[in-house]
């Protein structure tokens, strides 16, 4: 319904997505009434897999919506050329659910989810599109007409019975989009209206596995395409919940003591094997009020664009040996340790060993546990001295902070909208968080755990990084296409300098005094920190994504997500020296320089990738939590620390 037009914003100094509706519904009272409290409803999700919108309004005798610019395709023409795997399928309805979940807290009901409502950017974040047709739950007569709004493949029966729809509604939906998703087809066959009607009403839901797919998801569908909406599941969430069991297969945690491993790089996916299929039919759920069809636990706020936004950390730990690793999901707060001996302690100093330091490891990283922190854990930073480390809550809009000792929350502190970006200034004791949909930047003395200062940047703002010699900390405005520059004593800007289109990550080489932007044209932009000024340009294949220094060696380590690999760059003659293979879709990436290892964070992969900086290649994979998205080191104790599980917000700990 309307057309939707890329369009420059005059006031706002933005491109934007322009959805005009034809000049017919401006005259139509009760339809302008309708758009208007739908728009106004739809404003109000505060989900990151919901394209946020501007502004709304009448214009010239059209209706508009203003939106945010989603640069990628849709999940229609994605699938039209094949099915996609069964990882991917779940990574994208996990996030889809998030989106509908959001709105039926509010009480929005979307009514036509369906792939091509469903957008794809580079990095497989998804967002739902088309709130304008939804309806708010219990809103009646304004929609003027009997007439059902969605499309026939996706829809469910009760809809075609009374033409209703509420949260239910979307659920089966949903579950019709997984199962397109897993099989390249709609679940019932047939082009005419009386084909999909009578499959919708009469048909039992279809088996994926009947095309190839993981027998395990024959139960999740069967649930979520229930004829009867109180056989389906409670919230699309508990729906994306059981696709994601459909791929899990519990894994051993081999033994430490172990002296034998086998050595070799890991294949370019990382499914687990599939579980065999069900022996009964799924049970029905358990009876709920009908009120609860709208209202469900809180769930974690994942921030889509985000990944293109996240802080590129500075480093990481890695290991000698191929092994595989899970895991295990802590209270808040708790941890839990998967090797037989006890973590060592952390050192309370600088110097050599004999003077506190923790000799340099040499034996292979483990999973010690998994700390749970706030909803949309996305950037981390490490303050060695301090015991402590800083998660940047996108979905709770705060800052975690962490005792890397205890490994429990010791404080939670409130920044701005979406922070992305976390950067430790170890000299000044404070950290600097980006808030993504503020356009600013909160300063925080470690100290006393609050908020200092508050600094205005450009659009957008993602990637950190601070110089504490310096004394300047570089922030990535990714709609202004430059990054900021900050004076850490100061808290004021003192200069801005371009960079490519869609900076996003940002590292710096401290001895060659060079800073490197990730950029999404794509390229690397390289800034002489000295002067201030472009010094240079770095080609690549794909977008990239994360990005890590050596300074030592001069080499930036940058991940590329479509290609599923990392790529080594000398930061001194500007050119690829290097690619190594790793895990889907790599985001975040860190380097610890005296282990020669490198980490990167598989983000639709759900481990990490063990880079030998030495031999350049992968010798382990570890299994973490969901999307993986930012990784950063003590560079004391040489422990790392992954944010993962955006559905709820966890810092997982590898330990050597």
């Amino acid at each position: 319904m309307g057309e939707v037009w890329r369009a420059y914003d005059t006031v706002t100094d933005r491109m934007v997505a322009l959805k005009v509706l034809p000049a017919h519904f401006a005259s139509d009272r009760t339809f302008q009434q309708r758009f208007r409290r739908e728009a106004h409803a739809a404003a109000r999700i505060n989900n990151p897999h919901v394209v946020p919108i501007h502004t709304y309004g009448e214009i010239d005798g059209r209706l508009f919506v203003d939106m945010r610019l989603i640069e990628g395709r849709d999940l229609a023409t994605v699938l039209a050329s094949a099915a996609m795997p069964p990882a991917r399928a779940v990574q994208i309805v996990e996030q889809v659910a998030q989106a509908v979940y959001a709105a039926h807290k509010i009480g929005l009901v979307h009514r036509d989810i369906k792939p091509s409502n469903i957008l794809l950017d580079e990095h497989d974040f998804a967002y739902l599109i088309d709130f304008g047709i939804a309806r708010v739950v219990g809103e009646t007569g304004l929609t003027g007409t009997d007439a059902v709004v969605g499309t026939l493949r996706y829809m469910a029966p009760e809809r075609f019975r009374v033409g209703e729809a509420d949260a239910r509604s979307d659920i089966y939906a949903l579950a019709c989009v997984l199962y397109e998703c897993l099989t390249g087809g709609s679940p019932f066959p047939g082009d005419s209206i009386e084909q999909q009607v009578a499959g919708h009403l009469s048909t039992p839901p279809p088996r994926p596995s009947d095309s190839g797919a993981p027998p395990a998801f024959d139960a999740v569908i069967a649930t979520g395409m229930a004829k009867d909406p109180e056989r389906r599941y409670a919230t699309p969430v508990d729906m994306a919940r059981a696709a994601r069991d459909a791929i899990t297969v519990p894994l051993s945690v081999p033994d430490p003591n172990t002296q034998s491993h086998t050595v070799t790089a890991p294949a370019r996916t990382h499914e687990a094997s599939w579980p065999d299929a069900p022996t009964e039919p799924a049970q029905k759920p358990p009876h709920r009020d009908p009120s609860q069809h709208m209202v469900g636990n809180r769930t974690r706020v994942k921030r889509p664009w985000l990944v293109a936004a996240v802080i590129a950390v500075v480093v990481a730990s890695g290991g000698a040996s191929v092994y595989l690793l899970r895991a295990h999901t802590s209270t808040p707060g708790s941890t839990q340790t998967t090797a037989a001996t006890a973590p060592p302690s952390a050192p309370s100093g600088g110097g050599t060993p004999s003077a506190g330091l923790t000799a340099v490891p040499s034996g292979p990283p483990t999973i010690a546990a998994s700390i749970r922190v706030g909803n949309g854990a996305f950037g981390v930073g490490v303050d060695s001295a301090g015991h402590s480390a800083y998660v940047a809550n996108t979905g709770s809009s705060s800052v975690s902070v962490v005792d890397t000792t205890s490994r429990t929350v010791t404080a939670t502190i409130t920044v701005g909208r979406h922070p992305v970006g976390v950067a430790v200034d170890p000299s000044a004791r404070t950290v600097y968080v980006t808030n993504f949909d503020d356009a600013s930047v909160s300063v925080i003395d470690m100290a006393s755990s609050k908020v200092i200062a508050k600094i205005s940047v450009g659009s957008h703002p993602g990637g950190v990084v601070v110089d504490p010699d310096a004394r300047i900390a570089y922030v990535t405005n990714g709609d202004n296409a430059s990054v900021s520059l900050i004076d850490t004593t100061t808290h004021t800007v003192t200069a801005t300098v371009p960079a490519g289109k869609g900076p996003s990550r940002v590292a710096i080489d401290r001895t060659a005094h060079r800073l490197f932007v990730t950029n999404t044209d794509p390229t690397v932009t390289v800034i002489d920190t000295s002067n201030r000024t472009v010094i240079g340009s770095v080609a690549l294949r794909v977008h990239p994504a994360g990005i890590a220094i050596d300074s030592a060696s001069h080499t930036a380590y940058i991940a590329s997500g479509d290609d599923a690999s990392v790529s080594l760059v000398d930061t001194i003659g500007l050119g690829v020296t290097a690619s190594v293979p790793v895990g889907q879709r790599p985001a975040g990436v860190a380097v610890d320089p005296p282990t020669n290892t490198a980490y990167v964070a598989n983000y639709s992969g759900a481990s990490v990738s063990v880079i030998d900086t030495t031999r350049r290649i992968v010798t382990g994979i570890l299994a973490v939590g969901n999307n993986p998205l930012a990784i950063a080191v003590d560079p004391t104790t040489h422990f790392a620390y992954v944010s993962s599980d955006l559905n709820h917000g966890s810092l997982t700990v590898i330990e050597r």
